[in-house]
């Protein structure tokens, strides 16, 4: 009852009694103090007749609900529908039903202060240490948990559905965790394998995708529903899907089931594991944001990952690739799917930058991938509007120096960004799945390309991993020949070496219709990669086409590269196909490889690729049999020169020299070993820098193309003083 009311009875009770005694003593003859002490007496007696009656009817109130509720607890025990229990701080019992001790064949005293997870069996548990593992995640977070399946430990025949919660005392401070308990002994066995299936992957026994985002949601609600750190790992095999293919499907799984295990052991009590589909990993850790501290917990995970696995008698080995995201427990908004898009973005850069590394989120990642679907709409845009086009690279047959073919190459100009490279549009187009109807288009229009022309020369379009998954490249290819009315030997199709990863034997009975209908198929950029003998013997290939990595510097005394290409071109006369080199840049190495037996040769050389109006032009201008000669009124305009030039890369500044240099590129000397790709800044002086990207290194040249072309005719003004060759070869 509250105070107030209380209080009121207080003085209502001293009203009755002053009412009550007042007559008496007015007729008693006795002395005013004695009155006032008969008085205070009958009011003390009459409050504690009042009161004493109240108390005891309030506390028979409080016992009747304490006897209440012990009597359903007792009566939910005896029904077995459920027992309880409850642990202190170091997770000990110190309260558990009498229920379960008379089931297990104990004395309640003997399971009091035993550690709970004692009495639950980690060997047993149904899907081998995953609800074990869950339950001391959660002990260890203090977050909620409910109907977790587990097996005794005490009485193997006993099994049970565990559910608890964090409990607080009224300042906050931690105590422990209570909770109730479910026997399922005696349930069908069916609806035990219905819950697992419900919240269990079937195949590796880790957490689902619903499960596993369930745990991360309540990880970031934390104890008390107040935000606490957390980070979340995503994790994604780089080479599952070869093994898969050769290996076939059964293998393939028990190579996840593996490799969930030893995610597991690694990733200890620190975290959780689930598997949300195909090849690919989620792990929730709570409590840990430092940075150094994730990257050496993913590394570790890489690190046993990257082990030799036996799988039916042979040893594999798989990598993996990992994106980090955290949440520091006071960022606003954030919520599991952002988190899990912060990863997803994460293991993307991860995964380009060549797998087995981990990333952690940045914001620019965002941005990045933000542009990038902003140019995968554009490249969609521009496939509808007919804003792509093909170039056509010529292939000069070294014999006699005259014209035999071209080699396409997709082709865009950007409304706002300019022209894009080649390189570009393809890795785009791969990765968003427009490529199949980029390359079916080039190859239509390069067939009617040929047609117009009408002429014996042959053209090579470039064939993309994702056009034979998608099972149509014969049907194209076919419809192609039959719409433009060439001869099926006219066309030939670059194979690319990632062709070869993935679906080898359905690939080979392509290839094999492929040549059934007449075209020339032609391995590219032979001795790469992933190139092998074992691919001539399987599939019959009409040209080997040498890397362009080998090309270059052939001719320089001492090169090794001209060993390499004198086996490939006698290897290929051997199998009696013909060569194409690559990327010829002088009259040096074209003059060289024709000296080691090439049959023909593309690049830089013969001059710039050619839109479709400038070789139709050259064509008709020159006839069917072309000189090379003829293609130097296409070959853009080139200085040779020796200037020095300041060039800026990965942030240091290094004095190189200029040996030649046209409107989109040039040739440096000064730089060693330089990865092709690799980003430049290059400053002529006066101010004047552009931006350049490397596209070939041997020894310490560097062929650049420029980002934007240049205007020859500022070079003067621009350029520092000529140093004269002496200086410059001294340098």
């Amino acid at each position: 009852m509250p105070l107030n009311i209380k209080n009121n009875y207080f003085w209502v009770a001293h009203i009755f009694a002053v009412l009550a005694f007042a007559p008496l003593i007015s007729t008693l003859n006795i002395d005013l103090i004695s009155g006032f002490g008969l008085l205070a007496f009958g009011t003390l007696f009459v409050s504690s007749v009042v009161y004493g009656k109240r108390a005891q009817l309030a506390g028979a109130t409080e016992s009747n609900k304490e006897d209440r509720a012990q009597g359903f607890v007792s009566d939910f025990e005896d029904r077995g529908l459920g027992w309880f229990w409850e642990i202190g701080r170091e997770g000990e019992l110190t309260y558990i039903s009498k229920s379960i001790s008379v089931t297990l064949g104990k004395k309640q005293s003997e399971l009091l202060g035993l550690k709970f997870a004692s009495i639950l069996s980690e060997s047993r548990a149904q899907d081998k240490s995953q609800q074990w593992m869950s339950l001391g995640f959660h002990l260890s977070s203090r977050t909620s948990f409910s109907d977790l399946p587990f097996q005794s430990s005490i009485d193997e025949n006993r099994y049970w559905s565990i559910s608890g919660s964090p409990v607080y005392d009224q300042l906050g401070n931690y105590k422990g965790f209570r909770g109730n308990g479910l026997d399922l002994s005696h349930r069908e066995e069916s609806d035990r394998a219905l819950s697992q299936l419900a919240r269990c992957d079937p195949l590796t026994g880790l957490a689902n995708r619903m499960e596993i985002n369930r745990t991360l949601k309540k990880s970031l609600l934390g104890p008390q529903d107040k935000p606490i750190k957390c980070s979340l790992f995503l994790l994604d095999l780089d080479k599952f899907k070869p093994i898969n293919d050769t290996m076939g499907h059964l293998a393939g799984d028990r190579l996840l089931k593996m490799t969930g295990q030893v995610i597991v052991d690694t990733i200890g009590e620190k975290g959780q594991v689930g598997r949300v589909g195909g090849d690919e990993f989620q792990i929730v850790v709570p409590g840990i944001t430092d940075q150094v501290e994730l990257e050496q917990l993913a590394g570790q995970v890489i690190e046993n990952l990257a082990r030799p696995q036996l799988v039916e008698g042979n040893s594999v080995i798989i990598g993996a690739s990992v994106g980090i995201s955290t949440f520091d427990g006071l960022t606003d908004s954030i919520d599991a799917t952002t988190l899990i898009r912060h990863a997803d973005l994460a293991l993307y850069a991860a995964k380009k930058s060549g797998g087995g590394v981990c990333r952690l989120y940045e914001p620019a990642m965002l941005q990045q991938a933000s542009a990038e679907r902003e140019f995968e709409e554009d490249l969609r845009q521009a496939l509808v509007k007919g804003q792509l086009s093909l170039k056509y690279l010529p292939i000069i047959d070294v014999s006699d120096r005259t014209l035999c073919g071209f080699e396409t190459l997709i082709h865009w100009d950007h409304p706002t960004k300019g022209a894009i490279e080649p390189h570009i549009i393809i890795g785009i187009a791969e990765e968003t799945n427009l490529f199949t109807q980029i390359g079916d288009w080039a190859i239509r229009t390069a067939c009617g390309q040929l047609k117009s022309w009408n002429t014996d020369l042959r053209v090579a379009v470039n064939v993309s991993p994702l056009q034979l998954k998608d099972g149509k490249l014969v049907t194209i290819v076919q419809g192609a020949l039959a719409s433009s009315g060439i001869q099926p030997s006219q066309l030939e199709l670059n194979i690319a070496k990632g062709v070869f990863l993935e679906e080898y034997s359905q690939n080979v009975e392509v290839f094999t219709q492929l040549r059934k209908s007449g075209v020339r198929l032609v391995f590219d950029d032979f001795g790469t990669g992933y190139s092998t003998l074992g691919y001539l013997r399987q599939v019959r290939f009409d040209k080997l086409k040498i890397d362009r990595s080998f090309v270059g510097g052939a001719g320089q005394d001492g090169h090794m590269n001209s060993a390499i290409i004198s086996s490939i071109v006698t290897l290929a006369q051997a199998l009696k196909l013909e060569t194409t080199a690559d990327g010829v840049q002088t009259p040096e190495e074209l003059k060289f490889i024709q000296e080691l037996g090439c049959s023909q040769a593309q690049g830089s050389v013969f001059g710039e690729p050619l839109t479709s109006q400038d070789a139709t032009e050259l064509l008709k201008s020159s006839g069917i049999r072309l000189s090379a000669s003829a293609l130097t009124k296409y070959r853009e305009e080139r200085r040779k020169m020796l200037r020095p030039v300041k060039l800026c890369y990965h942030q240091y500044w290094f004095d190189v020299i200029i040996k030649n240099i046209s409107r989109n590129g040039a040739m440096i000397e000064g730089l060693e070993n330089i990865p092709g790709g690799s980003q430049f800044q290059i400053d002529f002086g006066n101010g004047w820098k552009i931006s350049a990207t490397s596209i070939w290194s041997i020894g310490k040249q560097v062929g650049v193309r420029f980002e934007e072309p240049l205007d020859l005719s500022n070079l003067d003004s621009a350029l520092l003083p000529d140093l004269g060759r002496s200086e410059a070869k001294a340098s």
